[in-house]
């Protein structure tokens, strides 16, 4: 019963426990695994492509204008990468920053307006769910963008209970800030929850619009994001309109940009997503099914769930879809979540499901990896974290409740990373990376032209020291993949061949 002693003591304690966690889950190892292709390589290369060149206004990898996202990521991950050096650890960091802020957001804001058990229980089984985690390890704009989100939600929330002016106002410069990371889906969707969730309380059709004071929101974030705009419309003509027209509107409407999926697309994330939460999902939407029948939604729990289910249904009914889309309904979920486990009144099935799901899990990864980093190391792994999990489920099987299971999900979290850091390493380096092949590059032809044949090319520019060029067609030091060597042998010759990468050069050059 160690942590509802724990959860009874002061906020100090709390934001320690949470901070310890997230050190662990989320920060540790950080730069220990090479960036994965396509995501990291690109993103922490257009950071520093900003840094190297002190362009700070338009995004640009390997010289080439980006228009895909803002800058403000970009921003923030340049300084990081000036700060601490070109590396991985200085490209995830900011991923990292902004997970732990979203943690003490919620924290603060739930133990104000609900009590100190449901933000200290809520914002741990935020910090330990799979997806998060993930994100906050990784070079993309999501995690950055999930805590613009939370914070937006959050304080039109208090500012509901409180009307102090400043709340609003805050909101819409975190508002802006979030449109300057990923875009204008942020104003949508927070207006879109508020506005329902005031007009479902106050029974009026005008109120929500009054509460979100429009008159002084659009002003600020007017004034956060036009300057940025303006000018890198000023450098690209004609970006400000392909970016709010093709990269929101169209990708929402349209499957331009390739990423389909069906309706259910978010079910299996979401459970995926919640490891090692995810047997509590089907409770959570039982404890909400059952509080909208009977009308007993306390505002709290109503407005996490229209925070869910908005972000849920919207990317859903959207043509383009990727699992980090609905990362910004994760921060209300863990609250529901929280609200299942408050109403349930024993852990039973509980502490027998989660090393079930461990060990499921687990067997996978081991025969996923096996091949690629030895059935000894992946086997040896999987068989040291069930046997700790199950020794947690003897040890505390006599005390079911749920400060124990919590830590016993904590642990399966922890174990997760540990597990994933250490031997899938060598296997994004060599399949889903060019570090290993820009290493042998860096010390057998530094500061050369390499030419990437029908193969990507993102995290090899940002970590070759010479010239990368993408024209279509082999040069005097290729890069490739291996499917391909055949039909270069003919002029070329293979110097390295490991994993996805392929190092040709030119026979006649030797």
């Amino acid at each position: 019963m160690l942590l509802e002693k724990l959860s009874e003591k002061s906020s100090y304690i709390h934001i320690l426990i949470i901070l310890l966690l997230w050190f662990f889950l989320s920060l540790s190892f950080l730069g220990s695994s090479p960036l994965i292709d396509p995501d990291e390589g690109r993103n922490a290369e257009i950071s520093y492509e900003m840094v190297k060149t002190n362009n700070w206004v338009f995004p640009k990898f390997n010289g080439t204008p980006q228009p895909y996202k803002p800058a403000f990521f970009f921003w923030v991950d340049g300084i990081s990468m000036k700060v601490f050096g070109k590396n991985e650890f200085a490209a995830r960091l900011p991923s990292a920053i902004f997970s732990v802020l979203t943690l003490l957001i919620l924290y603060l804001f739930l133990k104000k307006y609900a009590s100190k058990d449901i933000a200290f229980y809520s914002s741990v089984i935020l910090a330990t769910s799979a997806e998060f985690i993930g994100y906050s390890r990784y070079v993309i704009f999501d995690m950055t963008f999930t805590f613009f989100f939370t914070a937006v939600f959050l304080l039109f929330y208090s500012y509901y209970k409180d009307r102090k002016i400043w709340q609003i106002l805050l909101a819409y410069i975190f508002m802006g800030l979030g449109i300057l990371t990923k875009g204008p889906v942020i104003l949508v969707l927070t207006w879109a929850v508020f506005a329902f969730f005031v007009w479902i309380k106050e029974k009026s059709f005008w109120k929500p619009f009054k509460l979100l004071h429009p008159e002084l929101g659009i002003p600020i974030v007017l004034a956060i994001c036009v300057p940025w705009f303006y000018l890198a419309n000023k450098q690209y003509p004609g970006f400000a309109m392909y970016f709010l027209l093709d990269e929101n509107v169209l990708r929402f409407l349209t499957n331009k940009y390739h990423r389909p999926g069906p309706i259910v697309y978010f079910i299996p994330v979401l459970f995926l997503g919640f490891f090692p939460w995810s047997y509590a999902i089907y409770g959570m939407l039982k404890v909400a099914y059952k509080k909208i029948k009977n009308k007993k939604m306390d505002d709290l729990f109503l407005y996490c769930f229209l925070w869910f289910s908005t972000i849920f249904v919207f990317f859903s009914i959207s043509h383009s879809k990727l699992p980090h889309y609905i990362l910004p309904a994760f921060p209300a979920v863990a609250v529901l979540i929280y609200y299942y486990f408050k109403e349930a009144n024993h852990f039973k099935y509980d502490f027998i499901t989660v090393p079930i799901f461990m060990f499921i899990f687990m067997a996978f990864a081991a025969i996923y990896f096996f091949h690629k980093i030895g059935v000894r190391n992946a086997m040896f792994y999987a068989i040291l974290i069930s046997i700790f999990l199950f020794s947690l489920l003897y040890v505390f099987i006599r005390k079911q409740s749920f400060g124990n299971l919590v830590v016993l999900n904590s642990a399966s979290s922890l174990f997760l990373i540990l597990c994933t850091v250490y031997t899938a390493s060598n296997y994004f380096g060599y399949y889903k990376s060019s570090k290993f092949v820009a290493d042998f590059l860096n010390t057998h032809y530094p500061h050369k032209v390499v030419y990437a044949y029908q193969v990507p090319t993102y995290s090899l520019v940002f970590y070759y020291n010479g010239k990368v060029l993408d024209i279509g067609k082999p040069g005097t030091i290729t890069v490739t993949e291996p499917k391909h060597i055949a039909k270069l042998l003919g002029k070329f010759r293979v110097v390295y061949d490991k994993g996805r990468r392929a190092v040709l050069i030119k026979k006649s050059g030797d």
